[in-house]
């Protein structure tokens, strides 16, 4: 079986489309391949996401038994009575950042459902079976917010590989029935876990200095470019401009939606973090409901503006091209602000300070102030540890530190955001 679509009638209702994808699949697979569409089990969403030829199943979690019966009849409506199959059925979900956690059945909701399905002769496959892991920026992001850097869904197998007691109980629920084809196996010991202690870390670079020093090229336009313009997909971006012509303190930001500023006001050596919820430098909440209103800020005419741009993540559906930036706009006291250089921080590059070209090291003097080791605002902290004997699982816990990027050995980890 191969699937053409997934819950496209939560999206659109284009027949055209499906039917396309529909002759193209069978004309590079051939007519032995069965093919399928997902969707939601309500009647808009399989009337739109279901095409002829392609049989449509449903997906949807732990519900009682009269509501499952409900679901298969609808899916039976559109298949012309064909089998009940649920192809994805939930365990748990994932969870966005700001959340204490996601959806999470008991493993009683769980097996009562699968009991439900099974005697009703229908066929249904567990998703997720085994949570994952969506290292580097590579989480993604619902119209609701962005996702946290863990796919492990409260699944029956935990995202470092953990059996857990639903999964015993999956397969005690499998035991119980006789003359099953291939009944299940012992299961193995879960891996070795370890803690490794505190590690000192200490400051190495500030934070501008390293997001201005680890790109390739910075940009010059008139009006801030969009992250696809700046052919930079994920991550960070730094704005600079110089408010020679501006001499007055309110400022208007339109950023997309889900994205994060950091704005840094700098004047002879003085720097000033603006955020836009607390005292404390980091903006912790979606931008989309605050950038509409005025900012003050202190700023003077001849200083420097700073706007760091962070791509949360970008979203799963409901918009094709989900552009990221500070867009269209930024205005201080109603006058566009015009003139920007912008640079992309390229994290897979790892060129140091000594390294950065006469026209970063010329920026990064206009806008820095002297760095120091001790300073505890926002910068790159380095810290070491050994493994010895046998590799074990660990955890990162970033104790006071509120939000930040993880890398080890060279390799973006992911966000970590307690604070959220």
């Amino acid at each position: 079986m191969v699937q053409i679509e997934n819950e496209y009638g939560s999206y659109n209702c284009d027949k055209k489309y499906l039917g396309f994808l529909r002759d193209l699949f069978k004309k590079l697979l051939g007519d032995e391949v069965a093919l399928y569409t997902t969707d939601g089990p309500e009647e808009n969403m399989m009337k739109c996401g279901t095409v002829e030829g392609v049989f449509p199943t449903v997906d949807f979690r732990p519900v009682p038994e009269n509501v499952i019966n409900q679901f298969f009849n609808l899916q039976q409506k559109y298949s012309k009575g064909g089998p009940m199959v649920n192809s994805e059925f939930y365990p748990g979900w994932f969870t966005m950042w700001g959340m204490k956690t996601g959806y999470r059945p008991t493993t009683k909701e769980v097996i009562d459902a699968m009991t439900v399905m099974y005697n009703l002769n229908a066929s249904f496959t567990i998703y997720l079976m085994h949570g994952g892991t969506n290292y580097g920026f590579w989480n993604g992001a619902e119209p609701e917010g962005a996702i946290m850097t863990s796919y492990d869904w409260g699944a029956p197998i935990s995202e470092n590989g953990e059996i857990r007691p639903m999964y015993l109980a999956i397969q005690n629920w499998i035991k119980k029935f006789p003359n099953w084809d291939h009944p299940p196996m012992s299961v193995p010991k879960n891996n070795r876990v370890k803690a490794y202690g505190k590690i000192k870390v200490k400051k190495v670079k500030s934070l501008l200095k390293s997001f201005l020093t680890s790109n390739q090229k910075c940009y010059e336009s008139v009006l801030p470019l969009s992250f696809e313009a700046l052919d930079h997909p994920y991550g960070f971006g730094v704005l600079v401009d110089n408010l020679e012509k501006y001499s007055k303190k309110w400022i208007s930001l339109s950023a997309k939606k889900g994205d994060i500023l950091t704005i840094i006001v700098e004047n002879r050596g003085r720097q000033t973090y603006l955020s836009i919820l607390d005292s404390k430098r980091v903006l912790v909440d979606n931008l989309e409901k605050y950038s509409k209103k005025w900012i003050s800020l202190s700023a003077k005419k001849g200083e420097i503006l700073t706007i760091i741009v962070e791509n949360r993540g970008r979203q799963t559906y409901l918009s094709i091209l989900d552009s990221k930036g500070l867009l269209p706009n930024v205005t201080l006291d109603g006058r566009i602000i015009t003139n920007w250089i912008q640079c992309p921080v390229n994290f897979d590059e790892t060129s140091k300070i000594i390294n950065a070209t006469p026209s970063q090291i010329a920026l990064l003097n206009s806008l820095e102030k002297p760095f120091s080791p001790v300073d505890k605002s926002a910068g790159v902290y380095m810290g070491a540890f050994e493994i010895e004997g046998q590799i074990a699982d660990t955890w990162f816990n970033p104790g006071k530190f509120r939000k930040g990027q993880l890398f080890i050995n060279g390799n973006n980890v992911g966000r970590y955001w307690p604070s959220a």
